[in-house]
């Protein structure tokens, strides 16, 4: 009994020793968060910014301080408080004399009587210095290749304010003339601003040291496998020898991306055996060169379409390349198959051929026919394209129960000149395209006409934030030399539908016999598209389109321009945006225009 109890009474002095470590523990916890919220609660402090009245101002100084940054965190003492004051008003005197602000005064106070305490930076400006002058002295004598390298390349204004992003801006213009003029090594040596503060007047001197000039030595190729590096020399712009441009090395890279060979292109420039020779190393990972790809899109007018393609895009190791698609909807079955032969007697000229089958069974008529195409296209600049070619086509079309056959010549001419930045999502720039085809019908009739159609197209963009795009599109048509019921009723021109004005049938605008669409002589186009980016992938647009078919010129007997507009749905994917359009036709006619058309696809409306 007695050792029973003995053990209890060690038990429960053991409890007591624990217990009171616990409540010391609870306790001290206590104090300690006390405290921490007492010291949090006494170092949070406002931030003020007095004197300064432009935005453009204010705004980097706010960006730049660290008080203002660190308000809400604990600083500890008075004078660490005043250590990150003091710091602030360094940072913002030499961001203050980066925009010509030399004379710039900041004060602060800091109101331990307010609370919380208030932190103020009180900033006296002055007046903006201005731009005296703009001078550049070379390492070395180079008056043959820069006459006056003064403020004419640099870009430096005179008697304007003076900010150092100018003077940057201009140094690298400067470095960049002297690149293009052959000097690759070319560095600035020493900047010197010199700011008169009785004058307050800046003058600005470049020390240059533009190095050797240099030519083009030996460029080689790694990473090749299946293309022949004879093919890539030949795109090559520029000879061995020439002097050095760097725009030709940016020229090359975008040359060969645009190949589709390549995932990844690395141009690197290196020193020969003297830097008069500049030695140029192109890496590139070469890509699968065939590719399979299918799409499907729905118009509420024309059903489901699906369309199948395959390209070999090298396929004897010259970036030849080989495509053939199909397209299958309820209006239409067809196939083709495109070669195209790169470098074709000339480095920005290529040769391209075509056939296709196809059968047309759309409200306007019933077409089966053959073609085949020969086309001679020039790459003018990067923006700028042109093209001859040669057609034959046979065809055999029913229109209102009257069947004819066609066998035809063309010669088709194009012109496209491309500003847009993107293919299938273009934010800013334009496209203008014109198409001018002669034909010829080698039957008895021995028919000749004319035909032409002009487009063009405007992106601008209005606001950054959310990213919101005014489209603008306009298309003119016109066919000379033959009468309405003598052209092939598939050469005619046909509004209304998915690529035209949408809430309208598929080819239902223009003259009509009864409710079968006839096409036209002439053709007018407009669409207008205001488009917002609301998130990462979603986007909406509001549409008006507006046109017809003429069955000779525009209003010509008394044909008016119909309208549609509705709304869409824009989903962003990696291949470009998926499309869903709804469209209300404006003037609906009985029988045959339906309440609304719905119309989905990949890639916007134009």
């Amino acid at each position: 009994m007695g050792f029973f109890i003995k053990n209890i009474s060690i038990i429960s002095g053991a409890s007591s020793v624990i217990f009171r470590v616990i409540f010391i523990v609870i306790l001290f916890s206590i104090v300690f968060k006390c405290s921490y919220c007492l010291c949090k609660e006494e170092a949070i402090y406002k931030v003020e910014f007095e004197g300064i009245k432009n935005n453009d101002i204010l705004k980097p100084v706010r960006d730049l301080s660290r008080t203002l940054e660190l308000a809400s965190r604990p600083f500890g003492s008075m004078s660490m408080l005043r250590k990150r004051v003091r710091e602030d008003i360094d940072l913002f005197q030499r961001f203050l004399k980066s925009e010509g602000y030399f004379k710039a005064e900041i004060k602060e106070k800091i109101d331990t009587d307010k609370s919380p305490w208030l932190v103020i930076f009180d900033f006296t400006l002055n007046r903006r210095f201005i731009i005296e002058s703009a001078d550049t002295i070379f390492t070395d004598d180079i008056k043959d290749a820069i006459k006056t390298a003064d403020l004419s390349q640099s870009g430096i204004v005179l008697k304007q304010q003076y900010r150092s992003k100018d003077i940057l801006d201009g140094e690298h213009r400067l470095l960049l003339l002297l690149k293009k003029l052959g000097f690759p090594y070319a560095v600035v040596e020493k900047r010197e601003i010199v700011a008169d503060h009785d004058t307050e007047k800046v003058k600005v001197h470049f020390l240059i040291n533009q190095g050797r000039r240099a030519k083009f030595g030996k460029t080689s190729f790694s990473g090749l496998t299946d293309v022949d590096p004879a093919f890539l020399i030949k795109l090559i712009p520029w000879k061995e020898g020439d002097l050095y441009d760097p725009e030709l090395l940016k020229a090359y890279y975008s040359e060969l991306m645009n190949l589709g060979l390549f995932s990844i292109v690395r141009i690197i420039e290196t020193k020969g055996d003297s830097e008069e020779h500049l030695l140029v190393q192109v890496e590139v990972t070469e890509r699968k060169h065939s590719t399979v790809s299918a799409g499907v899109s729905y118009h509420t007018d024309e059903g489901p379409g699906l369309k199948f393609s395959w390209e070999n895009r090298n396929l004897f190791s010259h970036g030849e390349k080989l495509g053939l698609n199909v397209n299958l909807s309820d209006y239409a079955i067809a196939a083709e198959g495109t070669f195209r032969k790169p470098i074709f007697l000339r480095r920005d000229q290529s040769l391209r051929f075509s056939i296709q089958k196809s059968y047309e069974d759309p409200d306007a008529y019933t077409s089966d026919s053959f073609s085949g195409s020969l086309f001679i296209d020039r790459q003018v600049t990067a923006k700028l394209d042109t093209g001859l070619g040669l057609t034959y086509k046979w065809s055999e079309i029913d229109q209102l129960d009257i069947v004819k056959s066609y066998s035809q010549i063309s010669l088709p001419l194009h012109l496209g000149l491309d500003t847009s930045d993107d293919l299938l999502d273009p934010v800013r720039g334009s496209r203008f395209s014109v198409k001018i085809t002669p034909f010829y019908e080698l039957t008895h009739e021995s028919m000749f006409f004319n035909k032409g159609l002009i487009n063009y197209r405007h992106y601008l963009k209005v606001m950054d934030d959310p990213v919101s795009i005014l489209a603008g599109s306009i298309t003119f048509g016109i066919i000379k030399g033959a009468g309405h019921y003598e052209i092939p009723a598939t050469e005619r021109f046909y509004a209304g539908g998915g690529g035209s004005v949408r809430g309208y049938p598929f080819q239902s605008v223009g003259p009509l016999s009864g409710t079968t669409p006839l096409g036209g002589k002439s053709l007018l186009e407009m669409s207008l598209e205001s488009r917002w980016r609301v998130t990462k992938n979603l986007g909406l647009v509001l549409f008006l389109d507006g046109g017809s078919a003429f069955s000779e010129r525009p209003f010509g007997n008394g044909e008016e321009i119909r309208w549609g507009t509705g709304m869409g749905l824009r989903y962003f994917t990696i291949i470009g945006p998926l499309r869903l359009d709804i469209g209300i036709p404006l003037d609906k006619r009985e029988e045959i225009d339906n309440s609304f058309q719905v119309y989905i696809s990949l890639g916007q409306a134009f």
